[in-house]
């Protein structure tokens, strides 16, 4: 990202002379922080939304019916009761270590979907490049005080 910035900002205030650089690079500042500060809440709102649609879906699974939770449950509480809890305690933490596989399932896909769509942007960002037009032999522009 710091390799970014300026590149960036050269090429926004390219074309500035005189009173209207300072003006050029304060609105610069400006957009990146605002671009900043959307990006952030679209992508903590996908992670909000995407949280649920995983957590519904992995416990979807969780039932009695379904021989591999019936199986990993009674693992887990055999383990507890090895360790010298009651057989009650020991379902209730089984149960408890179940909600936490659960929980970091769901954040790892979330957060997979939050850098896939990250990647998107960024991929469909690049054709806006071939947009901006370049000027051959330019200086970079100084700040004469």
């Amino acid at each position: 990202m710091a390799l970014l910035f300026v590149p960036l900002t050269t090429l926004a205030i390219a074309d500035l002379k005189g009173p209207e650089l300072g003006q050029g690079t304060g609105l610069n500042n400006m957009m990146r922080q605002l671009g900043g500060s959307f990006g952030i809440a679209v992508l903590t709102t996908i992670i909000h939304i995407r949280t649920g649609f995983h957590r519904s879906n992995l416990l979807s699974n969780i039932n009695p019916y379904n021989n591999a939770f019936n199986d990993r449950l009674h693992m887990i509480q055999q383990s507890f009761i090895a360790k010298g809890k009651s057989v009650t305690d020991a379902l209730h933490m089984a149960y408890g270590a179940i909600e936490g596989a659960v929980i970091k399932q769901s954040l790892l896909l979330t957060y997979d979907d939050a850098y896939y769509i990250s990647g998107l942007v960024m991929l469909f960002s690049i054709p806006l490049l071939y947009l901006q037009p370049f000027k051959k032999n330019v200086k970079a522009p100084t700040d004469v005080h």
